[in-house]
């Protein structure tokens, strides 16, 4: 049974448009943090365009804490024809400053 949220709590939801540019900034972190900045190529049009097109391949989930976008995961599915099966890969970040808040059960996928 779904528990109510909670000040403290971080609630997971599907990513929307309004999303893109928090999620973008948290990736572009992540390559500073890496030293892989120059590498980078992806911005909120390219982004938006993977996410949002008619069946897209990667899906992406937003975390938030108190209404703030503190994490993100982008996820898709491919099938092993060795293994027989769907598996999926996905890239996590949620940012240092929350990894002590509560993950909801509210709102996962």
């Amino acid at each position: 049974m779904p528990r109510e949220q909670q000040s403290g709590d971080i609630e997971l939801r599907p990513a929307q448009p309004k999303d893109i540019p928090s999620i973008v900034e948290m990736i572009k972190g992540m390559a500073k943090y890496e030293k892989l900045e120059d590498q980078l190529e992806l911005d909120s049009e390219r982004l938006h365009n993977c996410l949002f097109e008619e069946n897209p391949t990667p899906k992406a989930i937003v975390a938030t804490l108190d209404g703030i976008t503190v994490g993100y995961a982008i996820y898709f599915f491919n099938f092993s024809s060795f293994l027989g099966k769907k598996v999926s890969t996905s890239k996590i970040c949620i940012l240092k400053e929350n990894t002590e808040a509560q993950v909801s059960e509210t709102g996962f996928l």
